[in-house]
């Protein structure tokens, strides 16, 4: 199925938490009915008939205003509620069966924010800029998917990367802002380090007029105040509560009201808690009688102490079905663990990040029943038009839309896992939905 666009006010889903439908419904035709100029008049009339004026040009434009106002509300409701999953009554884990059959169908791309048009005179000044990029991990598969689409995508500009890892070291991360401001880049990108680590270095760009780009450290939004003083300027990045209440649609819509599940956070990432608390709080609406616990399994630890710690969670706790580890190079590690405990019909796994292993492991195993992953050559692109908006003048868009999409033993059949990953996720054509954003194609 090709993927079709929507504009970014259209009501279209791909993450979030059950919502009322009548309030829903009635809250939307309230916004719908006074958004229209001549139902506002008619309204007016109706209160005050003696006093209407049909060709009363004051009274016309209140009216006008008034529509415009409403219609910029209902537009920013719309936007929120796009948050939201399917409106329904159905509950438990009739709900989380529908919400899963959603997030399962293919992605589509809904356009970030106004159209760049650049013209020839903005191509000019753009060709030949440097871009910094600083990566966490540069040798990582997800980092070189990233880094394929955001060069594939800066090429049409004349754009450079230059990407250097910072090795998970903040220390080495500031050093290497520091160097991209001496080599007077155009914009630093960075990937995965919190920027309050980062304040000095930051700060040294920002006097440098060098605008930084932070990527993974938060769910798609403006920069928060307190980023916005020392000089991030844009993110980029996956909606990762999104996918935590994506995980907790699976566990319910597989295991019902009975899942007693156990969450392996991993600290020193910063969107591990956005991951973990949108599947805790999903977990509560979708099953309030549910078992949800949380045990810290360390970046740093994982070769040598995520097994055993897998081991102890299954001994401790016999009734234990479900484990969300919550980055899916996580689960190689943990089967083997799993296997030993005899674990492996009572236990099932969701995870995040659709990697090729864990993706095999779906196909062909019966303890992963569910991967949620996002594209990241599209983050890529996505980054690239932070950049170009910030290079031409524009303000950044808040949120670049990069969907999510939920991978089940139900369509991992219709995925060739030898293809590229961008293949997996359905028939979306957003490299040309970008160009053409860009008035490039």
């Amino acid at each position: 199925m090709k993927g079709k666009e929507v504009t970014p006010d259209a009501e279209k889903s791909w993450c979030g938490g059950p919502v009322n439908e009548r309030s829903h419904s009635s809250r939307s035709q309230s916004l719908d009915r006074l958004s229209n100029p001549r139902k506002v008049r008619r309204m007016i009339r109706m209160k005050n008939p003696e006093r209407f004026e049909p060709r009363s040009t004051l009274l016309r434009a209140i009216a006008v205003v008034l529509a415009l106002v409403l219609a910029l509300l209902a537009a920013d409701w719309s936007a929120s509620a796009s948050s939201a999953p399917v409106h329904s009554k159905a509950t438990g884990s009739a709900l989380a069966k529908q919400l899963v059959a959603r997030a399962q169908r293919p992605v589509s791309f809904t356009r970030p924010g106004p159209a760049l048009h650049l013209t020839k005179a903005a191509r000019t000044k753009l060709r030949g800029k440097m871009i910094y990029y600083v990566a966490n991990g540069l040798n990582f598969p997800f980092t070189q998917a990233l880094l394929s689409g955001f060069r594939q995508a800066a090429g049409l500009v004349g754009v450079r990367i230059v990407a250097v890892d910072g090795a998970g070291q903040a220390s080495q991360a500031s050093r290497l802002i520091d160097q991209g401001v001496a080599r007077k880049a155009a914009i630093i990108v960075i990937q995965s380090f919190p920027a309050n680590q980062l304040t000095a270095a930051i700060q040294d760009a920002k006097r440098a007029r060098i605008p930084v780009i932070e990527e993974f450290e938060a769910d798609p939004q403006r920069p928060p105040p307190s980023e916005r003083a020392i000089g991030v300027s844009a993110t980029s990045t996956f909606c990762y509560s999104c996918a935590g209440r994506q995980v907790a649609d699976l566990a319910v819509a597989n295991l019902g009201t009975k899942v007693n599940a156990v969450v392996f956070n991993v600290p020193e990432i910063g969107v591990s808690s956005l991951e973990r608390d949108g599947f805790t709080r999903e977990m509560k609406l979708l099953c309030p009688t549910c078992k949800v616990s949380s045990v810290d399994a360390p970046l740093a630890t994982w070769n040598t102490q995520l097994g055993k710690l897998t081991s102890s969670v299954l001994q401790r706790d016999q009734s234990v079905n479900f484990l969300f580890p919550l980055f899916d190079s996580m689960i190689a590690i943990m089967k083997p663990s799993i296997l030993s405990a005899n674990a492996q019909n009572r236990v099932k796994i969701g995870s995040y990040n659709a990697t090729l292993p864990a993706m095999q492991e779906l196909k062909v195993g019966n303890t992963v029943i569910g991967d949620v992953g996002g594209m990241n050559a599209w983050v890529g692109w996505g980054t690239m038009d932070q950049v170009l908006r910030l290079l031409t003048g524009r303000t950044p868009v808040p949120n670049e839309n990069v969907p999510n999409r939920t991978f089940t033993k139900t369509n991992i059949g219709s995925v060739n896992l030898k293809q590229n990953e961008t293949t997996w996720y359905g028939a979306v054509r957003f490299r040309a939905k970008y160009r053409r954003l860009w008035g490039l194609g």
